[in-house]
C-alpha cells in the first residue's frame, strides 16, 4: 500500500472515532436516522447509507453497492449483480479479527486509546469478508467524515430527512469533503434506480469568477410530466431584459448542472466565468452546486415559489 492509501488509512482510523464521539447524539434521538444514498467520487453509483448503535452504543456505518430500493433490505439489482457490503465498526483491540490485526499492521498505526475501528468488506451477501482495498478506503472516509457533518449539522434528525429521502453528494477532499443535499430520487413502495454520480468538468474550476449575480431556476413545458421541454432559465444581475431561456438535454439534476456547467464556459454575457452571486430556484440544483464550487463563490438557495419572472412568463 503506497503512502497516500496509508495515510487515508490512517485518517479513516481517526474519523471512526471521531463518529463513536456522536454516539449519544445519536442515541439520544427518538429512533435510528434512515437509510439513504450517498454520492461518492470514484463509485459509479451513489451507495445506500445506514448508521446503528448498538447496546454499548457502539456505532457501525455501513454501505451498500448495488442496492436501489431503501424499503427492502437486500433488494438486488434488477440485473441480478450481487451487492456489496462494506461497514466500519468500532471495538477494542481484543476484538479485532486476524485480517484486521494485519491491516493495522500493514499502515503501521494504533489509534491513541482503547477503540478500534474494524473496516471491513461483505461479498456477495456475507459469503466472503476481507479488509478493504486501497480505493475502498478512500471511499469510507469520504462517508464517515460525511455523516460526522450531516451529524454535526442535525441533518440527518430533521423530518424533513426522513421523509425526502434525498440523496448526499460528497465531493473535495477526502479528509475534508464537501457536503450537499439532492433531490429526493423516488417515492416510498415504488422501484426505481438511482441517478449516476454527478460530477463537474475540471476546466470549471479554472474559469474566473465574475463579479455579478445570476438567479438561475427551471421549468418543464408541457401537458404532462412525460411529454415537454425543459428549460434552464437566467436572470443577470442589474439586467433589465427577460432573461436568458436554455433548453435542457434531459429533465434530471445532472442534465441541469451539465447545462449550468455549458452556462459557465460560454458565458452568459458573452464572458466565460462563474458569477460570484448564484441564486438557484431549485431544490436539487442548490445544494449540488454548494457542493460544486460554495468554496468559490456565493451560492443561496432560494424558494422555488419565489422564481423570477421569466419563469412566469416561460408559457
Amino acid at each position: 500500500m503506497d503512502s497516500l492509501y496509508v495515510g487515508a488509512a490512517r485518517d479513516l482510523i481517526t474519523a471512526c472515532i471521531d463518529l463513536q464521539k456522536l454516539n449519544k447524539y445519536i442515541r439520544d434521538h427518538e429512533g435510528m436516522p434512515p437509510a439513504f444514498f450517498m454520492a461518492i467520487p470514484g463509485e459509479s453509483a451513489p451507495l445506500m447509507t445506514s448508521l446503528a448503535v448498538d447496546d454499548n452504543d457502539k456505532i457501525s456505518l455501513s454501505l451498500g453497492r448495488g442496492y436501489h430500493d431503501l424499503d427492502e433490505e437486500f433488494s438486488r439489482d434488477p440485473e441480478g449483480v450481487s451487492a456489496f457490503f462494506f461497514t466500519c465498526t468500532i471495538g477494542t483491540k481484543s476484538s479485532l479479527s486476524d485480517q484486521a490485526l494485519e491491516w493495522y499492521d500493514s499502515i503501521e498505526y494504533e489509534p491513541d486509546g482503547i477503540l478500534y475501528p474494524e473496516p471491513l468488506v461483505y461479498d456477495d451477501f456475507f459469503d466472503s469478508v476481507r479488509c478493504p482495498q486501497a480505493g475502498e478506503i478512500i471511499c469510507f472516509l469520504y462517508a464517515v467524515k460525511a455523516v460526522i457533518e450531516l451529524c454535526k449539522r442535525g441533518t440527518i434528525m430533521t423530518e424533513d430527512f426522513r421523509e425526502r429521502r434525498p440523496i448526499v453528494f460528497v465531493s473535495g477532499h477526502p479528509s475534508c469533503p464537501l457536503i450537499g443535499i439532492g433531490e429526493e430520487l423516488f417515492h416510498r413502495n415504488t422501484f426505481a434506480e438511482v441517478e449516476a454520480l454527478p460530477s463537474m468538468d475540471r476546466s470549471i474550476r479554472e474559469l474566473p469568477v465574475i463579479d455579478t449575480g445570476w438567479t438561475v431556476g427551471a421549468k418543464k413545458l408541457g401537458r404532462d410530466e412525460r411529454g415537454g421541454q425543459t428549460f434552464m432559465v437566467v436572470e443577470l444581475e442589474g439586467e433589465t431584459t427577460s432573461g436568458k431561456k436554455i433548453p435542457v438535454n434531459g429533465g434530471g439534476l445532472i442534465s441541469l448542472w451539465k447545462t449550468l456547467e455549458t452556462l459557465f464556459s460560454t458565458g452568459a454575457m458573452g464572458k466565460p466565468g462563474i458569477p460570484a452571486r448564484l441564486r438557484i430556484c431549485h431544490p436539487g440544483l442548490a445544494p449540488m452546486a454548494k457542493t460544486f464550487i460554495g468554496d468559490m463563490v456565493e451560492v443561496t438557495q432560494a424558494d422555488p415559489t419565489d422564481s423570477m419572472a421569466v419563469l412566469l412568463n416561460l408559457e
